[in-house]
């Protein structure tokens, strides 16, 4: 869903991303590759999002 700059809370999208870039680097078969690469892409939007 579209979030607006206003509504995101930049502390938790950087520790979203965080943990998407260790799982990423972490060979967990629980987690697909899929989701963790969508889990990225969201908290890169929402940061970027966040500084307009």
């Amino acid at each position: 869903s579209l979030e607006k700059s206003n509504e995101i809370d930049s502390d938790r999208a950087n520790d979203s991303l965080k943990r998407a870039q260790q799982r990423k680097t972490e060979q967990n078969t629980d987690i697909n590759d899929a989701r963790v690469e969508a889990s990225l892409v969201r908290a890169l939007n929402r940061l970027r999002v966040s500084k307009r």
